[in-house]
């Protein structure tokens, strides 16, 4: 009997160990099949933000390239405007000199005593102006700074601090002989104090201010002494 179950069923129990054997080979190909697919998509995903954050990191960096670029070029469109108009980068630099070409600052100046033509009293002194800068210095005001008994006609007193100084007289860039001083050159002007009819200055050296305002909040300080040789007359 067991004989003849043998011969009828041993072929039956061949196959299915075989089929079980394909089983195994089909289910362990299926899990590495798998395996390789999630392991690529995770190599895929990876290179994909990777590649996403390498175009970022270029596009921040062109960005940046591309402000450059647009200053730079502003920058060199200023400057040729600026050239074409006679113009430069850097500020003007005011400095003062006496008419002998000696720095003012802390020299003695002679003044002479004038009259205008309606008889009014002035005194006239000369200095020089000089822009060292490279740039056109178009707008500026110059204000003087004295005392007792050099009286401006009309004074109303200081309107800053100056300790030691009681008037003030000024020049405004809205004068009549007002002149714009290019880069390097050099102005002799000529400043007319007009003095109160009650003014007696006696013949004396007299402390005097100079005051040069010009842009960008610039104000350049002279000090030095106005020389009067004679008497003034009052008539």
């Amino acid at each position: 009997m067991d004989e003849i179950c043998k011969e009828r069923f041993g072929g039956v129990d061949k196959r299915v160990d075989e089929v079980g054997v394909r089983q195994t080979t089909y289910l362990r190909l299926a899990f590495a099949t798998h395996g390789t697919v999630v392991t690529l998509f995770v190599v895929i995903v990876a290179y994909s933000r990777y590649d996403l954050t390498t175009e970022k990191a270029y596009l921040r960096a062109e960005m940046t390239r591309l402000k450059d670029d647009i200053q730079r070029f502003e920058k060199d469109a200023q400057e040729r405007i600026n050239s074409a108009l006679g113009l430069a980068q850097s500020a003007p630099d005011l400095e003062a000199y006496t008419s002998e070409g000696q720095p003012l600052d802390g020299r003695e100046v002679t003044a002479q005593f004038k009259r205008d033509d309606d008889g009014k009293r002035y005194l006239l002194f000369r200095y020089i102006l000089r822009n060292k800068g490279d740039a056109l210095c178009s707008n500026y005001w110059i204000k003087i700074y004295c005392s007792k008994p050099l009286i401006p006609d009309g004074a109303l007193g200081c309107t800053d601090e100056n300790p030691g100084f009681d008037y003030e007289d000024i020049f405004r860039p809205d004068e009549p002989w007002f002149r714009a001083i290019p880069s390097k050159l050099s102005m002799g002007l000529n400043w007319t104090l007009y003095l109160d009819p009650a003014s007696e200055p006696q013949p004396a050296s007299y402390p005097i201010l100079l005051k040069v305002y010009y842009p960008d909040s610039v104000v350049k300080s002279f000090r030095f002494n106005l020389l009067i040789k004679e008497p003034l007359r009052i008539k």
